[in-house]
């Protein structure tokens, strides 16, 4: 009977609900708050509203930012001019079983010569670099002093030689970092290898001293008398900088130390019939190897320039001599050493990659 009695007070109530619609039934137990409509937010008119999340709209996220090789890179490639003027001098002593004084000195000197090159420079976002140089060219002009000292010549000999028709090779390549940069200047270290070869032909010969044996009567020009052929591998240790002024004018340089050189020549003696082919000459010494420039920014990508250039070897080695003079068993190599210089100036022309 109660269970029947609570059914229909339950019922009832749940008509008068129906009745006056749900809209203005007050809660039970609370007079100050009302039921919304259906839809609405429950929360009261003054509340602060909080949106549910079915009510913020979806958004597609963001495409990550595409970084291409010009942001990671930047390219400089550009061709030169050098004209440029050099120096080989050897110094050849007795053999070390019988003395240790100079008997011959051979000086080629005022050796100009033209080369074109290429060259570039890569630059990595992270302060890495690689830049390098090939060139090649002639060396059309120069002179060959070549002394003979007593007691192995007497009296002293010093004879004149034109130098022509020589030829100049080489190619630097380096790799680096940047130690300090920003957007006008940088500073950088780097390690890298240089090669030089150069051929130089000395023609006639003509007796400038009171020898009388020897180029007496003079040798006519036109005949090829020695053929010196050097080939230079440097490893060279340096520091490269260079400044950005007013937005166009930049000025760069750099200055590498060269621990280790390796020298390898041969000397080729073509009126002399004793001398059995090309004489071999290795040796090995350091140096050093500097430059300079200035170049104007035409716009952001393209500059041209001018810069200046010096390279300085020291080598000692020995030179076979007696081998080529075929003396057999009993040849000994005689000790000997060079001095080999090259410096000038050349003009450039550069385009930029992987600027804005």
């Amino acid at each position: 009977m109660r269970r029947l009695a609570f059914l229909s007070v339950f019922l009832v109530l749940a008509g008068a609900a129906s009745a006056d619609d749900l809209d203005s039934a007050v809660l039970r137990g609370s007079s100050g708050f009302e039921v919304p409509a259906r839809g609405a937010p429950i929360y009261a008119a003054d509340a602060p509203y909080y949106p549910l999340e079915s009510d913020v709209p979806a958004y597609a996220p963001a495409a990550p930012p595409v970084v291409t090789i010009a942001h990671e890179l930047s390219i400089e490639v550009g061709g030169r001019f050098w004209y440029s003027t050099g120096r080989f001098q050897k110094d050849l002593f007795n053999d070390p079983r019988f003395g240790n004084n100079m008997v011959s000195r051979l000086t080629y000197d005022g050796l100009s010569g033209r080369s074109y090159e290429l060259f570039a420079r890569v630059d990595h976002a992270s302060g890495f670099f690689l830049k390098g140089y090939a060139g090649l060219g002639s060396i059309f002009t120069g002179t060959l002093t070549d002394e003979d000292f007593p007691p192995a010549v007497v009296p002293y000999s010093n004879t004149l030689s034109d130098q022509r028709g020589g030829t100049l090779g080489y190619v630097t390549a380096d790799f680096g970092y940047d130690v300090f940069r920003a957007p006008w200047y940088r500073v950088g270290l780097f390690a890298g290898y240089n090669y030089m070869a150069e051929i130089v032909n000395a023609y006639g010969c003509t007796q400038t001293s009171a020898n009388q044996e020897i180029c007496v009567p003079t040798i006519p020009p036109q005949v090829l008398a020695i053929t010196e052929d050097s080939g230079m591998h440097s490893i060279r240790l340096g520091i490269a900088a260079d400044v950005l002024l007013f937005d166009c004018l930049k000025l760069g340089g750099e200055a590498a130390w060269v621990p280790y050189a390796k020298l390898n020549t041969s000397d080729t003696h073509w009126l002399r019939t004793d001398i059995l082919g090309a004489i071999n000459e290795p040796a090995s010494g350091n140096g050093f190897q500097v430059e300079a420039s200035a170049s104007y920014q035409m716009n952001a990508a393209f500059s041209i320039g001018a810069g200046v250039r010096y390279w300085f070897w020291n080598a000692t080695g020995q030179i076979d001599l007696e081998q080529a003079e075929g003396v057999g068993g009993l040849a000994m190599a005689q000790p000997g050493t060079f001095n080999i210089q090259r410096y000038g100036y050349y003009a450039q022309a550069a385009y930029k990659f992987g600027v804005d």
